[in-house]
């Protein structure tokens, strides 16, 4: 078991409190980021989705990768799973 005396542990918490609201702020940035993509994500599947009607969910997936040009295969899925009847 360690020991810190009450110097040490301060500075030890300090630089802890320092890392964790650095970290806070990169996540915050990368949640902001998410936001905007999943809104995008969201206008352009309304888009595709209002444009033509499709068979199946795999042309309509398939179409909105082709109109958006992302890789965002796994987000466009779950909107799929939860717009669209099975």
């Amino acid at each position: 078991m360690l020991e810190y005396s009450c110097g040490e542990v301060t500075v030890l918490l300090q630089k802890n409190l320092v890392n964790a609201r650095a970290s806070l702020e990169v996540l915050v940035a990368d949640l902001q980021f998410l936001r905007d993509q999943v809104t995008i994500i969201q206008d352009k599947f309304m888009v595709v989705k209002s444009k033509a009607s499709y068979p199946d969910k795999a042309m309509v997936v398939k179409h909105a990768l082709k109109e958006m040009g992302t890789g965002l295969i796994q987000a466009i899925t779950l909107l799929l799973k939860l717009s669209l009847p099975s």
